[in-house]
């Protein structure tokens, strides 16, 4: 339709004017089947302005009142094909003289012009006409969508999607919308829906159809409920506006039922034991009059709710319950039941908990948490635990990470050619998302028997006492050669003196011997203790107290001493 803006526009020129004009297009193109709309705006003299008026419409274009098309007063001077088929636009007292035809036929094709009667004097004809083309082809503004073909289960809702144009000059008339079993229109042709009086409806359809939306909006989806094998087949879409043209939806829609085998879905959710868990079974459907009912396999709180989007309405039950190790593998099935179908749905459980039960284990015997190894073999200890998800295990002694893993239930540590400085305690070590566990082991390590050992040493200190032994006497040998060669010496001097001399220095000589020897014990092996070396110093001290020799003539010494000439004082 053409805005009123434009025509108040020309009004307001035209009252300026003072003049009787019209403003109409010279061609009109429309397609058959729409509406057509003749834009037509008029004025004149503004002393009519407050009169009463007549408008019409002629389908000629010579002023024979004979083929009156419109006439704003009495229908009954419309041509027959014309009645109930046109209409004005807008109001005459506005200048608004828009004409409207609906349901445009091949006949209507041809001119057309405006003539305005205020009273028998004061009337107007307004040329030129305007000539209103009319294309045989469809008006595109009849036009829907619908599948070409829709599956479904039998014993479930069956939706045939649709939504449907029309001309805009009949936005505002009611319809009707109907729905056929068949592939077009025929005498008898079954219905599967009728908006208006469902007693037209097949006995076998009559209420388990509707429609899904309102007609006004241009929404005509079709929904069958409790869907039976002989409900397959076309489906087609007719609208029927009251006075007004009526148009049938092509290609028709197939429908095809199959087996039921929909089924409920159970929502994963995260089991852990000991923690309440909430577990949904939910189903979807288009059915409205035919509820589902969803239940479980096992005992627990259990709620139901529906929601609705749109045309899908959500059934959902959950089930809450704690889980614990002894649920770990088991099924929960959730059951969707119709009157005459049901479908299931089942979930293994995977419940994940916290390391438990470690155990440390080892090829050689296991006594009270330890085990015996004997210095240089080697050493396996294996430490296992139960947990989901899978643990990272770690060994470690003295806080030091000897092996470790990520996501396994089970560790080994190998120590080649154990020593003893690795003997002590092995702690394993467990930890996952849920919790932490330790286990611990001794390793006692059999070290070479300490007897042995001391064997080894008794040996090795006789063989170098022998040998230090053997040098000492080589030594003490050797200086006793020496001396005795200074003391011939000596004897030699002393014969040339007198015979009292002579036996004095000779005393005074064995003393000096004597004690040299025992100097000899003393110096030469300082830090060896002797019984022998002290003998000779107490020996040596006595002498010089009985012959009151002076202590520093250490000759004197020697003068009444037993001096046995081949001895060897030494420490053994």
């Amino acid at each position: 339709m053409i805005g009123k803006s434009y025509f108040l526009l020309l009004l307001l020129q035209a009252g300026l004017a003072q003049e009787w004009k019209v403003h109409t297009p010279g061609e009109v193109m429309v397609h058959k089947g729409s509406c057509a709309q003749i834009p037509c705006h008029y004025t004149y003299p503004s002393h009519l302005t407050n009169q009463p008026r007549i408008g019409i419409w002629f389908n000629n274009e010579n002023g024979e009142t004979s083929s009156t098309a419109f006439h704003s007063k009495d229908h009954s001077h419309e041509l027959a094909r014309f009645r109930h088929r046109t209409w004005l636009s807008g109001d005459l007292k506005d200048g608004d003289c828009s004409l409207i035809i609906k349901d445009i036929t091949l006949e209507d094709a041809g001119p057309y012009y405006f003539r305005i009667e205020f009273d028998n004097v004061n009337s107007y004809n307004y040329f030129p006409v305007t000539r209103l083309q009319v294309s045989a082809g469809l008006s595109q503004e009849w036009k829907h969508g619908t599948p070409q073909e829709v599956t479904v289960q039998e014993g479930s809702c069956a939706q045939i999607p649709c939504h449907y144009n029309y001309p805009s000059c009949l936005e505002n008339e009611p319809r009707n919308g109907v729905w056929f079993n068949s592939e077009n229109l025929k005498p008898w042709a079954p219905i599967a829906f009728h908006s208006k009086d469902h007693n037209h409806e097949l006995p076998r359809l009559h209420n388990r159809t509707r429609l899904s939306g309102n007609l006004k909006d241009g929404n005509c989806s079709l929904i069958i409920t409790n869907i039976r094998r002989e409900d397959a087949g076309p489906y087609f879409f007719r609208v029927e506006f009251e006075n007004g043209p009526s148009f049938n939806y092509y290609p028709a829609t197939q429908l095809h039922v199959s087996n039921f085998t929909d089924k409920p879905m159970i929502v994963p959710e995260e089991i852990i034991a000991g923690k309440q868990v909430n577990l949904s079974c939910t189903f979807n459907t288009t059915c409205i009059r035919v509820t589902p009912v969803l239940t479980w396999d096992t005992h627990g709180s259990v709620s139901n709710t529906v929601t609705q989007h749109g045309v899908t309405l959500t059934y959902t039950s959950v089930l809450s319950l704690t889980p614990s190790l002894r649920h770990q593998g088991q099924t929960l099935t959730c059951k969707l039941s119709y009157p005459t179908f049901s479908s299931e749905e089942t979930l293994t459980l995977t419940v994940q908990y916290s390391p438990r039960n470690l155990s440390i284990t080892s090829p050689a015997v296991i006594k009270a948490s330890s085990i015996n190894i004997i210095e240089g073999k080697s050493a396996v200890i294996i430490c296992s635990v139960e947990s989901f998800p899978a643990s990272n295990l770690t060994w470690r002694r003295l806080n030091v990470i000897m092996n470790r893993t990520s996501s396994n239930n089970e560790l080994w540590l190998e120590i080649s050619s154990i020593t003893c400085m690795e003997m002590g305690d092995y702690q394993c070590v467990a930890e996952n998302e849920h919790g932490i566990m330790e286990g611990s082991l001794t390793i006692v390590v059999e070290c070479r028997d300490f007897r042995e050992w001391k064997a080894g040493f008794l040996a090795a200190g006789i063989t170098l006492s022998i040998g230090l032994s053997g040098f000492f006497i080589y030594k003490c040998v050797r200086k006793m050669r020496t001396t005795g060669r200074d003391h011939s010496a000596h004897t030699k001097n002393v014969s040339r003196n007198t015979p009292g001399e002579q036996s004095d220095r000779s005393r005074e000589g064995r003393m000096m011997k004597q004690e040299t020897k025992a100097r000899r014990c003393t110096h030469e092996y300082q830090g060896i203790t002797s019984e022998n070396c002290e003998s000779q110093k107490r020996k040596v001290e006595e002498m010089k107290t009985n012959h009151h020799i002076n202590a520093n003539q250490d000759n004197d010494i020697y003068a009444n001493w037993n001096f046995q000439e081949e001895a060897v004082y030494g420490n053994i």
